[in-house]
């Protein structure tokens, strides 16, 4: 994964995941994978995100603390569990990622540290 692709990823890492989840609409094969990855640059992931945020708040206030605490999902490739659960796999994956791009970043030379990394 290139350093665009990353933060291309990056830009749709929890909201869009998890409305393809509670709606199940992934993609299907041959519309993505890892040899179709599409790249970006900084404002456009930096626009994805703030995209990301708003789809994130319309996907969760579709459900009750209830729901979201115990109504199941499942991915294509086997992971299943509670929203509240595949949130939180969600969340670890993005944090995954921000991990890597720090990693990036840091082997290209920038100034980063760990203010940078959890402060922004």
């Amino acid at each position: 994964m290139t350093l665009g692709q990353l933060i291309c990823h990056m830009g749709s890492g929890i909201g869009t995941e998890l409305q393809m989840l509670v709606d199940n609409s992934w993609p299907k094969p041959g519309e993505g994978g890892p040899g179709q990855m599409p790249s970006c640059g900084a404002q456009e992931a930096l626009a994805k995100l703030e995209n990301d945020k708003k789809t994130l708040r319309d996907v969760l206030v579709r459900f009750t603390e209830e729901e979201f605490a115990a109504k199941t999902f499942a991915t294509p490739w086997g992971w299943n569990g509670s929203l509240e659960k595949m949130s939180l796999d969600f969340r670890d994956h993005f944090v995954h990622h921000k991990m890597q791009l720090f990693l990036y970043l840091k082997l290209l030379g920038f100034q980063v540290n760990t203010e940078t990394l959890y402060m922004g």
